[in-house]
C-alpha cells in the first residue's frame, strides 16, 4: 500500500508517460544490443515440459507442421500488446517464422 501510496503522491498514476520520447524509445528498441537481449530473454523463458517421442527439435524438411488457431498468422499476438512503439514491423507471426526456419522444404497446414 505504501508504494503505491508514493507513486499517487509523486503523480506516478496522472500521466505515466509524460516523459516518454516515442523517437528515442522507438531507436532504442532497435539497437542491435536490444534485440540480441530480447532475443536471450525469450530463448531463456521458453520451457518444455515433455518431449514425448523425441517430437523436438522440429526437423528442418519432410514434416508436415499443422499450425492451428487464430493466431498463428497474427502478428498483433505474436509481439504482445507491450510493444509501445514499432507496430506489425517489430516481429513476426509464428506462420512466417516457421518457414523462414523450415525454408523452401516446408509444407504448411493451415486450419
Amino acid at each position: 500500500g505504501r508504494v503505491l501510496a508514493l507513486k499517487a503522491a509523486l503523480g506516478l498514476f496522472d500521466d505515466p508517460f509524460r516523459r516518454l520520447q516515442p523517437a528515442r524509445a522507438q531507436a532504442r528498441q532497435r539497437r542491435p544490443e536490444t534485440l540480441a537481449l530480447a532475443r536471450e530473454a525469450a530463448s531463456k523463458s521458453i520451457v518444455l515440459l515433455k518431449n514425448d517421442g523425441g517430437l523436438l527439435p522440429l526437423p528442418r524438411s519432410g514434416k508436415r507442421i499443422a499450425l492451428i488457431g487464430p493466431w498463428a498468422q497474427d502478428v498483433d499476438n505474436a509481439i504482445g500488446p507491450w510493444v509501445l512503439f514499432g507496430g506489425n514491423d517489430a516481429g513476426n507471426d509464428l506462420a512466417s517464422a516457421m518457414r523462414a526456419v523450415m525454408g523452401k522444404d516446408a509444407r504448411r497446414v493451415e486450419v
